[in-house]
């Protein structure tokens, strides 16, 4: 499993709890805003003297990193067992993933400069494949939808997604049943390259009917990934994972195709969640939509009420072409900075 020194660190400040609290932020958890407010320039030695003075027992935590850093390391030497006392899921998410890397990482993705929450930002990315996926954002458009098409949609949607490969793009979406699936699996069928975003650990493929379907993926040059390593406390965390993944989707690519989504308390909703992030980080938005043929159809609910803000390209072939020209600037997260 690969990860450099600093990311280990990053790992185990995230993951050492002390009396149900993480020992650096004192709350329940480590979050996104509390590591770019730790260290705004991703600057490693000074986030780690920041970490370094909040550990009261720093002797306690060396030993657990090192813990951890030793699970890492046997899990590629194929010798997982030998550490002992490391804990059961670290053990699991050594042996499921390629490895981990953080914003100290060269292999950090680059971020729009229109994203600007920081707590939309990720610090922490779990990968199995070819994680020099996500550094290629111009080549990179997500496909959604709905986890129920009908055959139309199904049809609609992979004539789009050939032609968006053969146009050299590789395609981003959720692994989820639907229009995910049929995107990822047209991309694979047309030798393309396919990126899926979970919202669960990569030991924990959701759906868990798409477990071949992830190893073909991997296997075809593609990339799996998540942000999380160990599993949801219950259906509240498990919903606002949904809706974290669904922002990923639109920040590592520059564009996003919607295929069909309900609207709002009509059905599944996670395609109405990425296509306000794509709007928010000033993406190309697409999607499919014939007002005549699809407007009394509920499953193009969000589509219709799209196309009635006016904001949302109706895809025609001039449209599928720019999109697939269409460049945002970058915000590079990763550069000239100490380790």
């Amino acid at each position: 499993m690969k990860c450099s020194k600093e990311t280990l660190f990053l790992f185990s400040i995230v993951d050492y709890i002390l009396d149900k609290r993480n020992a650096v932020t004192g709350r329940k958890c480590f979050s996104s805003s509390d590591f770019y407010k730790l260290s705004p320039k991703k600057n490693f030695n000074k986030f780690k003297a920041i970490c370094e003075e909040k550990i009261i027992d720093f002797a306690d935590f060396n030993a657990f990193m090192d813990k951890i850093g030793d699970v890492f390391v046997n899990a590629v030497r194929g010798d997982i067992k030998s550490s002992r006392k490391s804990q059961s899921y670290i053990e699991t998410l050594a042996q499921s993933v390629d490895g981990v890397i953080s914003p100290f990482d060269e292999e950090f993705p680059s971020i729009y400069s229109t994203v600007k929450k920081v707590s939309d930002f990720p610090f922490l990315l779990f990968y199995k494949g070819d994680i020099s996926l996500l550094k290629k954002l111009e080549n990179n458009v997500a496909v959604i939808g709905v986890l129920n098409p009908e055959e139309e949609i199904v049809n609609r949607e992979t004539k789009v997604v050939r032609k968006l490969v053969e146009g050299g793009m590789n395609i981003v979406s959720g692994l989820a049943r639907g229009c995910d699936t049929v995107a990822h699996k047209v991309c694979l069928e047309e030798r393309g390259k396919t990126i899926a975003i979970l919202p669960t650990p990569l030991y924990q493929i959701y759906p868990s009917e798409n477990k071949k379907l992830a190893c073909e993926i991997v296997e075809k040059g593609g990339l799996l990934i998540s942000e999380y390593y160990n599993k949801s406390s219950g259906r509240f965390e498990a919903n606002k994972r949904f809706i974290s993944r669904d922002r990923l989707q639109a920040m590592f690519a520059k564009a996003i195709l919607l295929s069909a989504s309900y609207r709002m308390g009509e059905g599944d909703s996670g395609s109405r969640h990425a296509m306000a992030k794509a709007e928010e980080y000033s993406l190309f938005r697409a999607m499919l939509y014939n007002h005549e043929l699809d407007r009394n159809n509920p499953q193009f609910g969000l589509n219709q009420d799209l196309y009635i803000e006016g904001k949302v390209n109706i895809l025609t072939q001039s449209i599928l072409d720019a999109m697939m020209k269409y460049s945002v600037q970058e915000q590079k997260m990763v550069q000239n900075f100490l380790r």
